[in-house]
């Protein structure tokens, strides 16, 4: 009898089986690793701008020794550095999608405060390379994004 098979020709294919199964699997773990690594590396981003433009508005806030006033050419510049990283009105968002409309500057005096305060807060709403995944069967689209939020209070300087 002649019935066993060559332990050659029985294996054959079967890496390619197994690279087959495991293909998709291999290819989610990276890809959300990397949308992981981008909403990390955009929180980031966020926060370090925000921080920059609340330290901008503290340099400008203190009017004489207690009072403390935002006039709308600090608010703009503050806004415009968060958004554009410069305080001028130009230059591309460093986010994409990200406006001034999502930037609030505000005094904090009173409530606890002794001294007068300054908060920055910024939403920037995160959407994956993958976030509009098509629903089947029906026209609408599953939005995937979700929202980042930093906020940073400084003293008036």
């Amino acid at each position: 009898m002649r019935h066993k098979l060559n332990s050659v020709t029985a294996h054959t294919g079967l890496a390619s089986v197994e690279f087959a199964v495991t293909l998709p699997v291999m290819l989610l773990l990276m890809l959300t690793t990397a949308e992981a690594g981008r909403a990390l590396y955009s929180y980031n981003t966020l926060t370090k701008v925000v921080r920059d433009g609340a330290r901008y508005a503290a340099d400008y806030a203190l009017d004489g020794v207690q009072n403390a006033v935002l006039s709308d050419e600090t608010v703009r510049k503050a806004k415009n550095l968060v958004v554009n990283g410069t305080p001028f009105d130009e230059g591309q968002p460093l986010l994409k999608g990200f406006s001034s409309e999502s930037v609030t500057v505000e005094i904090l005096q009173g409530n606890g405060y002794d001294t007068p305060h300054v908060r920055v807060q910024a939403v920037y709403h995160f959407v994956p390379l993958f976030g509009n995944i098509p629903n089947l069967g029906s026209e609408n689209r599953l939005n995937k994004g979700f929202d980042l939020q930093t906020s940073v209070v400084m003293r008036a300087l």
